[in-house]
């Protein structure tokens, strides 16, 4: 039995430029994800630990070769949304996104 190769890579984004591909909408969650889900303290710890310069843990993406599940967008109204091609799922870290996200749109 052929096992599938994994194309693993790792980059290191700004937190601007994951929010940027957020605003564009380039980032789709998979419908297994939760919904939004921090509060208003969980998302000032965040933004506490950002400005003290402490890691904030890692966002792992998936960019599918194929889409046969339901995506949403990433924000937040988190609305079903066709896939399309070129999707990027958030598989760990849409909490903290959506958090920076918002904390940036004031």
């Amino acid at each position: 039995m052929a096992v599938a190769m994994l194309d693993v890579k790792s980059e290191n984004p700004k937190v601007e430029t994951h929010i940027q591909r957020v605003n564009r909408g380039d980032y789709r969650l998979p419908e297994f994800q939760r919904t939004f889900a921090w509060d208003n303290d969980r998302i000032l710890k965040l933004w506490d630990s950002l400005f003290n310069g402490y890691p904030i843990g890692q966002i792992m993406l998936w960019e599918p070769d194929e889409v046969d599940f339901p995506m949403r967008s990433l924000g937040y109204s988190q609305e079903e949304v066709k896939a399309g091609r070129n999707v990027v799922a958030i598989i760990d870290g849409q909490q903290r996104l959506t958090a920076l996200t918002r904390l940036m749109a004031g």
